[in-house]
């Protein structure tokens, strides 16, 4: 691959072949591989290429330490016939699933944020009745590194986890994320529980509370608002809008520690 060309090929739709612009395939392989490998907290990059020889990519991932014994120690050549350079490198890996050295991580930008996050032991509680829109803020929360992640379809259940954690004396969530619109319990009825004070049948939650929905008026912002959320958050909520979400999270658990609050 030539040096102008190789600073296209992770570019989605550019078909590359050779040394020359190619008909061929739909130009996606390199960067939706990429992609992956950016959401498993890793990196993709082009080593070395020389036209008419080859090119050599590394991949690296953060591997648990559980799989870490597991990999490959040799290089693996996955097409004998190819002139790609197929290689697998051991990777730095942590003793156990939870703790990662600082200074034994690749150079990647989004896993520091994860070991930022990591660090602080951030718990996050999510309730939106919508499967798949709970199920990808949950990833997005893990993949950006918070301690723990807990996820119900409606307030009802959210509230009895909440309860369970109290009489067990588990650790309070640093931030609580909340639909609007779900059954039995909704978003703005379950804030009200949880800011009232214990004496008032409620929980004295102190932590952040942020609303998320998809109606745009400003009657309901204010009732989120009323009910004890901190902030609106509008659907749907991508990566950069959690990580801010989350970081507000951490400063208010401080501010709440200093304060004396609990």
């Amino acid at each position: 691959i030539s040096k102008e060309q190789q600073q296209m090929i992770f570019q989605p739709y550019n078909r590359i072949e050779r040394g020359r612009l190619d008909e061929g395939g739909t130009g996606l392989g390199l960067a939706l591989s990429r992609k992956l490998a950016n959401l498993f907290g890793g990196e993709l990059t082009l080593e070395r290429s020389e036209v008419g020889k080859g090119s050599k990519f590394a991949l690296k991932i953060l591997v648990p330490g559980k799989l870490a014994n597991k990999l490959p120690k040799k290089p693996v050549i996955l097409d004998s016939n190819s002139p790609v350079e197929t290689q697998v490198q051991m990777p730095i890996s942590p003793k156990n699933d939870e703790e990662i050295p600082a200074n034994n991580i690749i150079s990647n930008p989004e896993i520091k944020k994860q070991l930022q996050f990591k660090k602080t032991g951030l718990r996050v509680l999510i309730v939106e009745d919508s499967l798949p829109n709970l199920k990808l803020l949950s990833m997005l929360a893990k993949r950006l590194g918070a301690f723990e992640v807990s996820g119900f379809p409606d307030g009802s259940r959210a509230l009895e986890e909440m309860k369970k954690r109290v009489s067990n004396g588990m650790p309070a969530f640093d931030l609580v994320l909340l639909d609007w619109m779900m059954p039995v319990l909704t978003g703005p009825e379950l804030a009200k529980i949880l800011r009232k004070s214990r004496a008032e049948g409620g929980f004295g939650y102190k932590g952040l509370i942020v609303g998320i929905t998809g109606n745009t008026l400003p009657g309901d912002t204010q009732t989120f608002l009323s009910a004890g959320c901190d902030q609106i958050e509008f659907k749907p909520i991508n990566k950069e809008v959690l990580e801010l979400v989350m970081r507000d999270a951490i400063t208010r658990r401080q501010c709440v520690k200093v304060n004396g609050s609990s």
